[in-house]
């Protein structure tokens, strides 16, 4: 097992708050998409795919990659589970220079990621590109990625994120949302907290009741209080909802400002500890802070 060091900050070089969910299928879909301000695009040949149209996605993908219809988006590619034996012809169809991962759906254990971390190398070599272009943001939905979770986390290089896949986990498990969708809140703790120790994003699963907007927001409030970055989304309305609660509040960035300064001023007096308003500032607030100053300087660049 790969045991990432604990300074192991990669992925915080990837803004992922809002990942949007698009057919592949249906070429006017990609075209609109490639307007939205979805801080990455996931182009999907998996379940938004009829078995009979997944031919049709992967032309469709391939056709707007190569004319360069997303140039400057991050995209990743939603490919099917390993036992679907579509493997190839998925990632022969929608690997370019211009996509930036991507998620496997059925994740089961670190062997999985083995095997996508070596496909993806030999298509690296194929397309002239160096090692480690391609990213992974498995899709952890199955009962034994959880079981297993700690080991996938820390399996290749290649992973930026785990991404929570909530309704193939309630299916697996038997369950139901229950009230407040408490169902979802060990699964989601436990996402976060072996993401967050893998130096990885945790994103969440997509919220399904599109015109309930007060609900998104009370959700995916709790998942940025539980550590999360970002969230899967399946409609353009949810967008801008999703950047606005994975960003940064005022409040958070006037006070890692703040910290960031009296560290600064720590640093040029020459004194072995900083203070802020007579409080030490101790490693983990020094750490946060410098993580929302560098998540909002790539708000701002964006």
């Amino acid at each position: 097992m790969m045991h990432r060091p604990k300074e192991f900050n990669s992925s915080e070089h990837y803004l992922l708050r809002s990942m949007f969910f698009v057919p592949g299928h249906v070429e006017k879909y990609l075209i609109k998409a490639s307007q939205l301000n979805a801080d990455a695009l996931i182009l999907d040949v998996e379940d938004a795919v009829p078995l009979h149209q997944k031919d049709d996605a992967r032309m469709y993908i391939k056709k707007a990659l190569h004319e360069g219809l997303f140039k400057g988006k991050q995209i990743i590619i939603r490919i099917n589970e390993l036992d679907e034996g579509m493997l190839l012809k998925d990632l022969d169809a929608v690997l370019h220079k211009d996509v930036l991962g991507i998620m496997p759906a059925k994740t089961y254990s670190k062997q999985d990621m083995a095997f996508f971390d070596e496909v993806l190398k030999q298509y690296e070599y194929k397309l002239g590109l160096e090692v480690g272009h391609f990213k992974l943001l498995p899709l952890i939905e199955t009962l034994l990625s959880f079981e297993n979770i700690n080991d996938i986390a820390n399996s290749t290089d290649r992973l930026i994120a785990l991404a929570f896949g909530g309704e193939d986990y309630l299916k697996e498990l038997g369950g139901k949302h229950g009230e407040n969708d408490h169902t979802f809140d060990y699964p989601r703790t436990k996402i976060a907290i072996a993401a967050k120790a893998a130096g990885l994003q945790a994103i969440d699963t997509p919220y399904l009741d599109v015109h309930d907007i007060d609900g998104f927001e009370m959700r995916e409030q709790k998942s940025k209080d539980l550590g999360f970055e970002g969230c899967l989304l399946i409609h353009p309305k949810q967008i801008e909802l999703a950047n606005n609660c994975f960003s940064p509040s005022d409040e958070e960035f006037a006070k890692a400002s703040k910290i960031f300064e009296s560290v600064k001023y720590a640093e040029e007096k020459g004194l072995s500890v900083a203070l802020m308003d007579g409080v030490l500032i101790g490693p983990p607030m020094k750490k946060n802070a410098f993580k929302t100053l560098s998540k909002q300087s790539l708000i701002n660049r964006k």
